[in-house]
């Protein structure tokens, strides 16, 4: 049997997540590496989350349950402060872990013994648990020296999901902790870059978690309401305030992002509203960049005309039948 003097600690904060937090749990307790804590947060929930989690009550379970609902940001630091383990490893409510996921990780940072965050890959699965889609790194690759923004720029969020995620505690002591600037919106990416900044990173290939796509996840609500894009602009400014000229591509790039897929989206389904989105998302993008979106539009001049042009086109059209 494997050496088991390293103890994890398994952040699982929740809200309203009844539904399935037992096989999260049980994902869980049937690791085959067995030094573990597990803490649920429970965020002040208004469903049956208390009843499902008194079913698997042991001395490996730490059940906290808020008086009032913190927010995501709040509710995963609180699981951060009071772990206990080396390695916080978070899990959402509505995914689960590959048996031998513990046991892999620890295995990677003995491997790795100056890295302070091992990355996983990932199935996707949906409402009944069945996986339709995967990703992962090609190669296991450890970044040092500090994670770049070339790199970000190039390859976005390669970090994935909390539930990808494990971090040595001792990060955490360093003032690192998932930033309330966000609002209600937990930007994980953020927290990633700044940890992968100032400690070496291992990304490697193994699959070892299972991410639920939904319609109750605040990611997607987020996306549909546009509130990703708000986040994602905050981020880019904080990330590179000291750095002005290298906001430059990747504002760039997501500008480009966000007006593509607003366009997919009008494309899609021709309206006022989807046009009304494009035209948001211009706007938003010259409300946090400033001067700077002027320079990144000059760059952009002639796609964002044509794009507009379409839009206009679509518009003209959609108009004389509606």
């Amino acid at each position: 049997m494997d050496n088991e003097n390293i103890k994890f600690s398994i952040v699982i904060p929740t809200y309203n997540m009844s539904k399935y937090i037992g096989e999260s749990i049980e994902s869980v307790l049937n690791q085959s590496y067995k030094n573990y804590e597990i803490i649920i947060c429970d965020n002040a929930s208004t469903d049956n989350t208390s009843d499902i989690v008194a079913k698997y009550m042991c001395d490996k379970i730490k059940y906290v349950r808020n008086e009032h609902n913190l927010g995501p940001v709040a509710n995963f630091n609180l699981g951060i402060n009071i772990a206990s383990g080396d390695i916080v490893k978070f899990l959402e409510a509505d995914d689960f872990l590959h048996r031998d996921c513990l046991s892999i990780i620890k295995k990677k940072f003995e491997s790795y013994p100056n890295a302070s965050m091992v990355s996983t890959g990932r199935f996707y699965i949906d409402s009944e648990s069945i996986v339709f889609s995967a990703y992962s790194n090609k190669n296991e690759e450890l970044i040092e020296n500090g994670y770049s923004f070339m790199r970000n720029l190039l390859y976005g969020n390669e970090f994935g999901t909390p539930s990808d995620i494990a971090i040595k505690r001792y990060v955490f002591s360093n003032v690192m902790c998932f930033d309330l600037l966000y609002g209600s919106y937990l930007n994980d990416w953020d927290l990633w870059i700044r940890i992968a900044r100032e400690y070496s990173t291992v990304l490697i290939p193994d699959k070892l978690s299972y991410v639920r796509r939904h319609s109750e996840q605040m990611g997607i609500t987020g996306s549909l309401n546009n509130k990703d894009v708000i986040v994602n602009y905050v981020m880019i400014k904080k990330l590179y305030s000291n750095s002005y000229l290298s906001m430059i591509p990747i504002a760039t790039k997501s500008a480009v992002y966000y007006e593509y897929r607003a366009l997919l989206l009008f494309l899609k389904i021709p309206s006022k509203k989807t046009v009304t989105n494009f035209i948001w998302i211009l706007k938003l993008a010259y409300k946090y960049f400033g001067i700077l979106f002027l320079l990144i539009h000059s760059l952009l001049f002639l796609p964002t005309i044509l794009v507009i042009e379409i839009i206009k086109k679509f518009d003209r059209t959609y108009k004389k039948i509606s």
